[in-house]
């Protein structure tokens, strides 16, 4: 699945892509529930000329449980910098 979106922050700076189950959460031990999440560190992208910059994260889901998935996508050299999204994967 290609994630990808536009943004006005310059090229180079570094944004940390975090998805992961909305189900995960606290279980007991015996509990055979299966975790699905990634993570990674992406830069954004020089856009066209006199376009937005852009990034972009492809997310392999081989392996991945169907169910709702939340994206949070944070900043790392730009402090304050987040947004987030859900999703849902089917089998």
């Amino acid at each position: 699945i290609l994630i990808a979106g536009t943004t006005i922050l310059s090229p180079g700076n570094r944004l940390l892509i975090e998805i992961r189950s909305v189900a995960f959460g606290p279980s007991n031990k015996t509990d055979t529930a299966y975790f699905s999440g990634s993570s990674a560190v992406i830069e954004v992208l020089k856009g066209s000329r006199g376009g937005q910059n852009t990034w972009r994260y492809v997310l392999n889901t081989s392996g991945f449980v169907p169910g709702n998935y939340s994206l949070e996508i944070t900043g790392l050299d730009v402090q304050g910098f987040r947004e987030s999204a859900t999703f849902t994967l089917f089998p």
